[in-house]
């Protein structure tokens, strides 16, 4: 590529260093990853790219001050990056490998109400969650809600089994506030993730406004214990989204690796039915339809009474 590779290693440099470290790890030769960056290098250095007629091209039009404009934007919150499904992987991706040379995943002791091997299994998924980035799709809907939208950066939110930190990315990506996300485990090799059960959590009464429940409560023997924690946790009028895999009677037959005790999550009706007589107004219903669609989702309102 020449002096146009010259310029977007020389770019690349000047990136924060976590930043850096995650364009360092694909190689900054490596065509796909140039392609996926060349964008937002090319707006402070007009050398990386040959410019393009017409105004089908989304950069090619607007002036040189702008396109400055929106790349020290990133240089100046490197956060806003993470907006980037492309970059949220590889962050999560990086950072897991580090840190996991560095210390030895920790995990929760007490494994009470949850699923034979449930642990081991999730011990072992946590590779390959940065690139399913499944999270997202529970960050998208919740952010559909108006009254969440509006009120982003004032949330306190909790994020139960999350396993790597994608999930932590995709909400600090849509506008909540890195203060204010806490994430809860049975594992953990992040900074950002606690270790413990959600049958018994480690916080108080009333301390949420969002509750994120992404594919755990298939692990859970005792799904109605860990609804009933949430509630506690939750404030008023919180917003929970849970979601989950189907799994038919096929499918568990075959589960031996979980003894058969993987909980058969089959609709969102049962999903809130495990939460009673809390759940308030329902925002989103999401029911599979096997064997193409198999996700299970529902967002709605803890209603307390008081």
């Amino acid at each position: 590529m020449g002096s146009t590779y010259f310029h977007f290693a020389t770019m690349a440099r000047m990136l924060p260093p976590p930043i850096f470290r995650a364009v360092r790890s694909v190689g900054l030769g490596a065509l796909s990853y140039y392609r996926f960056l060349s964008h937002v290098f090319h707006l402070a250095m007009p050398g990386i790219r040959e410019a393009t007629k017409g105004a089908t091209d989304l950069f090619s039009i607007i002036d040189r001050r702008a396109l400055r404009s929106i790349y020290w934007s990133f240089i100046g919150n490197p956060e806003e990056l993470l907006q980037i499904r492309r970059v949220r992987q590889i962050l999560a991706r990086e950072r897991l490998k580090v840190l996991t040379k560095t210390s030895a995943v920790r995990t929760a002791s007490d494994v009470a109400g949850v699923i034979h091997n449930g642990l081991e299994h999730n011990v072992a998924g946590a590779k390959s969650a940065p690139d399913l980035d499944r999270p997202s799709l529970m960050v998208g809907v919740v952010t559909g809600i108006e009254r969440v939208w509006k009120n982003i950066d004032a949330l306190d939110v909790l994020s139960i089994g999350p396993r790597s930190e994608i999930e932590i990315f995709s909400l600090m990506a849509a506008g909540f506030r890195r203060e204010r996300i806490r994430a809860l485990d049975l594992l953990s090799y992040s900074p950002y993730v606690e270790i413990g059960n959600m049958h018994a959590m480690p916080y108080g009464n009333d301390c949420f406004d969002a509750v994120f429940l992404g594919w755990v409560l298939g692990y859970s023997r005792e799904p109605a214990v860990a609804a009933r924690e949430v509630v506690r946790v939750c404030r008023d009028r919180a917003i929970v989204v849970a979601s989950a895999d189907y799994v038919g009677e096929k499918a568990r037959s075959s589960a031996s690796n979980f003894n058969n005790e993987e909980n058969s999550i089959k609709s969102t009706e049962q999903i809130l039915g495990y939460f009673g007589k809390a759940v308030g107004s329902v925002y989103f219903r999401h029911d599979p339809e096997p064997p193409d669609i198999n996700m299970v989702m529902t967002v709605f309102e803890i209603r307390k009474s008081k």
